[in-house]
């Protein structure tokens, strides 16, 4: 799957979870931002935790301690932590493999179900701050979230929009469901 989430200017992340035939998932998770914006993104980065009320989950995703503790808590192998930083521009790469038999949980995420041949991604309601949900606005107008999962096989039944026979995605802004209550994804293969 890759979930996207562009900041303008603030933050880029592309997210990318593969479901593997076993069940198993390989997630990739990409963040680009100006360094000069991380002390911003941190916050609001705790700030969303804060909101969707997910208080087990690291607010700090570009700290390598923080994602390491993370994924040793819910039983999820950290493959890579990677950071560099070139002319003011940061780049963070972390790579995990989520088992079968993990707890029902990605960071980033909300919770998911596993079923035979599909996966529900239950995204928690996310109660923003009035004064948070306006800066965030307004700093960062084109803020949105893309959600992509790509399956082991055919996808035969989403709530997303089909990109490949084996790819769905889902696009949240903040005029379009990013502040919405819970919602429910799904894809069958």
């Amino acid at each position: 799957m890759a979930l996207a989430l562009l900041l303008d200017g603030c933050l880029t992340m592309e997210q990318t979870l593969r479901i593997q035939e076993d069940g198993s998932m390989l997630a990739s998770y990409v963040y680009t931002y100006q360094e000069a914006n991380e002390p911003f993104i941190k916050t609001m980065l705790a700030t969303a935790s804060a909101a969707a009320k997910m208080h087990d989950t690291p607010v700090d995703f570009l700290d390598e301690a923080g994602i390491a503790k993370f994924c040793a808590d819910k039983g999820i192998e950290l493959r890579q932590y990677r950071k560099s930083a070139k002319n003011g521009k940061c780049t963070v790469q972390i790579i995990t493999l989520v088992r079968r038999n993990s707890q029902e949980k990605l960071f980033a995420l909300g919770g998911f179900v596993q079923e035979k041949r599909g996966l529900r991604l239950l995204l928690p309601e996310v109660s923003w701050p009035e004064d948070a949900r306006d800066k965030l606005e307004k700093l960062c107008p084109d803020f949105a979230l893309s959600l992509t999962i790509v399956t082991p096989d055919k996808i035969v039944e989403t709530n997303g929009k089909i990109m490949r026979s084996d790819t769905a995605m889902w696009i949240f802004t903040p005029k379009e469901g990013l502040f919405a209550p819970p919602q429910e994804l799904f894809v069958k293969w």
